[in-house]
């Protein structure tokens, strides 16, 4: 299996979106994490996960809050992959 793991660099605005569609032609599955989520919407291409860390990620930042709040038609078959860490208050 070949991954691409996007972060919130920003470096990542080097990467247009015909690189992520080379990687995914290339059988790359394509993960995001954090806010690069929002500069892969910027240009148009749906990553094949989503993930964050930090719950404050996405609570703290209000373009992020936002997007996720508004029915967004971008996020349709996007996995949410996220650590089980969350239950038993935080006791994974």
């Amino acid at each position: 299996m070949k991954v691409v793991v996007v972060g919130p660099s920003q470096k990542i605005k080097e990467c247009s979106r015909e690189k992520f569609e080379a990687w995914r032609a290339d059988d790359y599955i394509i993960v995001s994490y954090s806010t690069s989520i929002l500069y892969l919407k910027d240009i148009g291409f749906k990553p094949d996960y989503y993930s964050f860390f930090d719950p404050n990620t996405v609570a703290s930042s209000p373009d992020v809050w936002n997007f996720f709040k508004e029915k967004n038609d971008f996020l349709e078959e996007i996995e949410l992959l996220i650590p089980d860490m969350y239950g038993e208050n935080l006791s994974k």
